[in-house]
């Protein structure tokens, strides 16, 4: 999760020698990268000449994509294809790639936490491998203490464990933390942690105000995803973006239409390549992430390349006359009410033939019946004249988006 810079001339290296092995083991980039002396690249940038790996290509089967033998391999991660229901993308780790994983891991948490200090993980996934076990060896490495809680999906329950283990840092997803947050400052004696890691969802700034200002700490954000290893970009004490793991990954920004690459500042879509992945080497990956790239100084004084949020494109847009509506515009003005804990979205014409943006909150205890009327107010001050806004708040037995996973707009197009 930190970042343990290589020269340029190093990640030139481990590039060429992973374009070289591609090449040479891959049955899928054996079909598709050139051979010869076009393969040597002379640069970093000179990657663009090469095609883009595509989510649906990781459909056909780890067999088109291993360069080792199937017995070297140790886990391989089952995922859904985005917005389809065939095949699944499956993902293979070998003991190498399982290694480099948890040493980034033990770097990053190694800048947040000391040794000798509590972690209270909040992350799905209870078997071997995956990123609570991962994280967790990353801890103990450098001396820290780590505890699987698991996503939290009873606050009350959360808050309890809490108490007892008095954690020093809590890593969680965004919206399940920040209930957490807020309901161990209501309880009062619930001992706070110094620190609080974000991951797996994006994290508007107003959302982490409000941890940050709950607990009394910092508040980090990581980035990352099963593709890229886990581990893709953390963010530094600093707060001005996060810094790309680049001894293990390449990340371009491109122009998601064109794919042409997106100078500093503006946004697009993120692609990696893996630079020492054994097993499973990828290639200009599209993520189907949106971010961009900061170019100014960072005060932390590292000077690897840093990267604004990422958030999901697919699925956490509508389509507005004129514009976009993104997810990170929604959550930055909706997290901004202090009573606002998750929402969800749907829309519908109304016979004027304007669009109906249908907005479900879930609130707190303190929400009244005049902050809608306030919350309403902020939503449509970013919205076209024609888009018209209904709030209804959830109801006690409703479960919200948060706490059963990733959060998602629904896209119209």
């Amino acid at each position: 999760m930190g970042n343990m810079p290589q020269s340029r001339d190093r990640r030139l290296e481990n590039l060429n020698d992973t374009l070289r092995r591609a090449r040479e083991k891959s049955r899928f980039y054996a079909r598709f990268l050139p051979d010869g002396p076009a393969l040597r690249l002379r640069s970093l940038d000179e990657l663009r000449r090469m095609p883009f790996t595509e989510e649906p290509d990781l459909s056909l089967g780890i067999e088109e994509f291993l360069c080792v033998h199937p017995i070297a391999v140790a886990r391989i991660v089952s995922l859904q294809t985005s917005g389809s229901t065939g095949a699944p993308k499956r993902i293979a780790f070998t003991d190498a790639d399982i290694q480099s994983i948890v040493r980034y891991f033990s770097f990053g948490m190694s800048q947040i936490v000391r040794p000798g200090e509590r972690v209270m993980i909040c992350l799905p996934g209870d078997s071997g491998y995956r990123v609570p076990h991962l994280l967790s060896l990353g801890i103990m490495d450098f001396g820290g203490f780590p505890t699987v809680y698991g996503p939290i999906s009873d606050t009350d329950d959360a808050v309890k464990f809490t108490a007892n283990l008095k954690p020093n840092c809590i890593v969680g997803i965004p919206v399940q933390v920040m209930a957490l947050a807020e309901r161990c400052a209501e309880a009062n004696r619930v001992p706070r942690p110094e620190s609080v890691l974000l991951t797996a969802d994006y994290a508007a700034s107003s959302l982490k105000r409000r941890i940050s200002e709950a607990f009394g700490c910092r508040v980090f954000n990581h980035y990352g995803s099963t593709e890229m290893g886990y581990g893709g970009a953390l963010e530094c004490s600093h707060g001005s973006g996060l810094h790309i793991r680049d001894d293990d990954l390449y990340f371009e920004i491109i122009d998601p239409r064109s794919g042409g690459a997106m100078p500093p500042g503006q946004e697009g879509e993120l692609v990696f390549t893996t630079l020492t992945r054994k097993g499973m080497p990828l290639i200009r990956y599209r993520t189907g992430d949106f971010a961009s790239f900061i170019a100014a100084p960072c005060g932390c004084g590292r000077t690897s390349m840093r990267i604004s949020s990422p958030w999901r494109m697919r699925g956490n847009f509508l389509q507005l006359p004129g514009r976009r509506l993104t997810m990170p515009e929604l959550d930055e003005t909706l997290f901004s009410c202090p009573q606002v804990m998750d929402y969800s979205v749907s829309h519908a014409s109304t016979p004027r033939g304007d669009l109906l943006l249908n907005l479900r909150v879930w609130a707190s205890g303190k929400f009244r019946l005049s902050d809608t009327s306030k919350l309403k107010t902020l939503v449509e001050d970013i919205l076209p004249d024609c888009v018209r806004v209904d709030i209804k708040i959830a109801g006690a037995d409703e479960t919200s988006p948060g706490l059963l996973g990733k959060r998602l707009l629904g896209t119209v197009a």
